[in-house]
């Protein structure tokens, strides 16, 4: 499963991307990208349905706290080496 992410005219904003994914991260959650501006879920099959539902509601924050701004410039540093 994926959630493209885009901007506001519907390109592929792959900074915007980073942000969430690094968010995910500081939030326990591991998630990665692909093509930049995919979030790319892929849980085990056998995951126990409140495990999914974590990684979801994380995946939420994540995109909440992007769109509230609560995401700084700052984290775009760590891109390189992700």
């Amino acid at each position: 499963m994926g959630i493209e992410i885009s901007d506001p005219s519907g390109e592929s904003d792959d900074d915007a991307t980073f942000k969430i994914l690094y968010r995910c991260y500081e939030l326990g959650l591991i998630v990665i990208s692909f093509a930049g501006n995919v979030l790319r879920i892929q849980p085990p099959l056998n995951i126990e349905t409140e495990l999914l539902e974590e990684g979801f509601r994380i995946i939420n924050q994540a995109m909440y706290d992007f769109e509230a701004g609560a995401i700084t410039d700052d984290v775009l540093g760590y891109k390189a080496g992700w």
